[in-house]
């Protein structure tokens, strides 16, 4: 026969580390912007988008500020809005955008550009397939080859189609910094410092028992191994300000 010796155990785990960035795959456009989002001269836009808005102090054609915009930033290149919340995110933020600076009624030149004489665009990172369009109506229909794609300022930045010769202004992008971490825990644990803690003051177990039960709550669960000077204080106060029937 077993004797449960034990009147008190502690179970922990450590503590499920959840990154934002990681929500973004399903609903990236929720994302607010958060510290040190992006690296400067880029400006942090909501969804987790960085850009650099070169209104119309900066002008060059096409291939120009593409090239401007890879020497802001390592990453830097024209934005390409891939999917339909980062065309609607952007543009909603440059018709509401309260800079002092202002753009041009024609411009900026952003990452798509036409295959040859097709009226056929893809962004020119990846050579892909434009899936999402903001077209101004009748467009496009320039009757150059090549051409870039530039947001008409003066009509809500709907999608109109240049000569990429054309001196514009441009928008460039780049990849955001990681946000911030988001600790969490598994329901019934709770967090001290950098662990998830579980008190079981009512369960008679042996040792055996305790652990296998720790395991069986979660994975890597486990009786508690107080590994820190700190640890132990953190655990000591709170089990003895908390009303937990145990003696430590």
């Amino acid at each position: 026969m077993q004797l449960n010796i034990l009147t008190v155990f502690l179970a922990a785990v450590a503590g499920v580390a959840q990154s934002t960035l990681d929500l973004l795959a399903h609903d990236r456009q929720k994302l607010s912007v958060y510290e040190n989002q992006c690296d400067p001269p880029f400006k942090a836009v909501d969804g987790g988008y960085c850009y650099f808005l070169a209104y119309n102090v900066m002008k060059s054609d096409w291939h120009g500020a593409q090239l401007i915009c890879s020497w802001l930033h390592p990453g830097g290149k024209l934005a390409e809005f891939e999917t339909l919340a980062e065309l609607i995110e952007a543009t909603i933020f440059l018709s509401f955008d309260n800079s002092s600076y202002e753009w041009a009624p024609q411009g900026p030149w952003i990452g798509a550009i036409e295959v040859g004489d097709s009226n056929e665009f893809v962004w020119a990172s990846t050579n892909a397939s434009i899936q999402d369009t903001n077209w101004s109506a009748s467009k496009p229909n320039s009757p150059t080859s090549g051409d870039g794609v530039v947001l008409d300022a003066s009509n809500s930045f709907e999608w109109i189609d240049m000569s990429n010769n054309t001196s514009l202004s441009f928008l460039c992008e780049t990849e955001p910094n990681p946000p911030p971490t988001i600790m969490g825990c598994p329901e019934g644990f709770f967090r001290l410092g950098e662990s998830c803690y579980a008190v079981f003051d009512d369960t008679l177990l042996n040792w055996n028992d305790a652990q296998m039960f720790c395991a069986s709550l979660v994975a890597d669960g486990r009786l508690v191994e107080l590994e820190t000077a700190e640890e132990i204080q953190l655990l000591t106060h709170h089990l003895a300000t908390n009303g937990y029937d145990c003696n430590i």
